[in-house]
């Protein structure tokens, strides 16, 4: 639930509700029309809402014309009641300019259904809206020329009154109206795949299924006249209409599967998208860079090359996200790098270690970084050699992918000798469901005091399965790279973009000055060193504010500087 939306909809909540009452009331006050004007307004008041809340262009210009149509209704309606004669044909062409909007809505409704999600529906989008939009306009057309054919109405006059009924067309209308309506609120259901947002889906379907009752209550038992209670008229069509419409939309802001910049600020979708994956190695770089400038300089290495290992981690992990592309995929050569660049770091620690790869087949991305999360655990329990052959196939009908490493992870052995299976330790929840969706088979083996661990996987390169593997593993379609899911949301995907390029970007510098360092302590000094890294770090911290206990938020430069001096 967005809680900075709950404002808007109290005040749509109020507004609707006084408009109601004061619509019945009105005629005892011999006023007419005024409640027209409010639901224009009300609706105007929603368009206006939606100006900076909505940063996806197509959804927000979907939902601003349907917007507008509903105000054209009740223009259509007022014009009518109020400013042409009865009978005549200015007043029977009012009657057909409503089913504009009526023809139209649904229509929008479905492009913003599709758009959500954007789960590889661009093509099915492509032929599908084009097509109805040619059938909404000739049913508009139709309508609109009734009186020549009287395929929507047959019109006719006795005793000064006009009646009606109902032909073919007109009952396709209906069917338009009720099938495209239904079949968003499907979509929408089923694109769903935010869980916070998909337990409030009952508020959505609760909203429409009133307002279709409503509906079907108006154009079955009352054969499309407004329905009456003693004597009085108790809602008309526009309104069913508007809260069909409005109600749908804004309940899907509300409960956060439309994307808004009050979701985005309320979940901190940046922070998460950027960050979550890597929060534990952040802290512990935090807390290293806190402690580390008051040491002896053979403590000060150590707590560097830490720093280091770490930072290499983290700087290859936002590359890796970088560079996925459209498909969510990588080429495997990709985490060949970044396996080769933390090992040169963690060599540091005189640690040994060798690699191997054979192939550069590009792999989902999901797999790829689940398999360098997996890679870095190891490499932190290694003693003194991890050694890592990495493959990569693909034939006929499918991309195969193996990560071996053999190492000595004596932390895998209690005091007494048993053995710890290193996938209970290495695989986290996240990344064990990434590997199962691709039927990940791991292998441990023991020998001596050497562990091998070997994850494998396959998927193949077509077909139903691979879309489901993109579906479901793809970066863009979990919280937060979930913005790029949500197609066009753009403010917040270029500030996601950015930031990882500063973390990547910022991380790396420091990894080149340090190893210098490393390398040679006469060649930088630790003031620089400390500059570089304070930088890195206060970059991510503009991203993400949260700084550990061991860093305070005000510990300024020039204190930290005289704590190492």
């Amino acid at each position: 639930m967005v809680r900075a939306r709950l404002k808007t909809d109290r005040i749509l909540a109020a507004w609707l509700v006084l408009t109601v009452i004061f619509d019945h009331v009105q005629p005892l006050l011999h006023i007419g029309g005024l409640a027209s004007y409010s639901y224009m307004l009300l609706t105007l008041f929603w368009m206006w809402s939606l100006r900076k809340e909505i940063t996806d262009l197509h959804i927000r210009s979907c939902l601003q014309a349907g917007g507008l149509l509903i105000i054209l209704l009740f223009v259509f309606r007022v014009i009518r009641y109020n400013y042409v004669t009865p009978l005549t044909f200015p007043h029977r062409l009012m009657w057909y300019l409503y089913y504009i909007p009526i023809l139209v809505i649904p229509l929008l409704s479905l492009s913003v259904s599709l758009r959500i999600g954007n789960n590889h529906k661009e093509k099915r989008k492509k032929k599908l809206i084009p097509f109805l939009s040619i059938l909404c306009a000739l049913m508009i057309a139709f309508v609109l020329t009734n009186d020549i054919h009287s395929m929507a109405f047959r019109i006719w006059y006795e005793n000064g009154e006009e009646h009606s009924s109902a032909m073919p067309l007109y009952f396709l209308i209906i069917l338009w109206y009720i099938g495209m309506t239904l079949f968003s609120l499907f979509l929408l259901i089923d694109q769903c795949r935010i869980s916070f947002a998909r337990k409030y889906l009952f508020i959505p379907a609760f909203v429409e299924g009133f307002a279709l009752l409503l509906w079907f209550i108006y154009y079955i038992p009352f054969q499309g006249s407004s329905p009456k209670a003693f004597g009085v008229n108790l809602y008309n069509i526009q309104e069913v209409y508007l809260l069909l419409f409005l109600g749908l939309w804004e309940s899907s802001i509300l409960i956060g599967i439309i994307p808004s910049l009050s979701l985005a600020q309320e979940r901190e979708w940046i922070r998460e998208g950027i960050l979550k994956s890597v929060e534990e190695e952040l802290s512990e770089v935090r807390s290293i860079f806190g402690r580390m400038w008051k040491q002896e300089e053979e403590s000060f290495r150590k707590e560097l090359i830490r720093l280091c290992c770490l930072g290499a981690y983290i700087k290859r992990r936002a590359n890796l996200e970088l560079i996925s592309d459209e498909n969510g995929c990588i080429n495997a050569a990709e985490l060949s790098l970044a396996i080769r660049e933390t090992m040169e770091y963690y060599s540091l620690c005189n640690l040994s270690s060798g690699y191997e790869e054979s192939g550069s087949a590009p792999v989902l991305s999901r797999l790829i970084i689940a398999a360098y999360d997996i890679f870095r655990h190891i490499l932190d329990s290694a003693h003194s050699a991890c050694y890592v052959r990495l493959q990569s196939d693909v034939d006929d009908r499918k991309i195969s992918f193996t990560m071996k490493t053999e190492s000595d992870m004596e932390n895998l052995f209690s005091p007494t000798g048993d053995f710890q299976d290193p996938e209970a330790i290495f695989v986290n929840s996240a990344d064990r469901e990434i590997l199962d969706l691709f039927g990940a088979v791991f292998k441990t083996e023991v020998r001596d005091d050497t562990v091998f661990f070997t994850i494998s996987a396959a998927c193949p390169l077509q077909g139903s399965l691979l879309k489901t593997l993109r579906l479901k593993s793809g970066l863009r379609h979990q919280l937060p790279a979930d913005l790029s899911e949500m197609a066009g949301y753009l403010s917040l995907e270029e500030k996601v973009l950015a930031s990882k390029i500063r973390i990547h970007d910022g991380i790396g510098r420091c990894l080149i000055i340090s190893k210098r360092y490393l390398l040679d302590a006469g060649s930088v000094e630790k003031e620089a060193l400390f500059r570089e890294w304070d930088r890195a770090l206060s970059e991510i911290d503009s991203i993400s504010p949260g700084i550990p206990e061991d860093l305070p938020a005000d510990t300024a430069f020039s204190d930290c500087l005289k704590q190492a001096e």
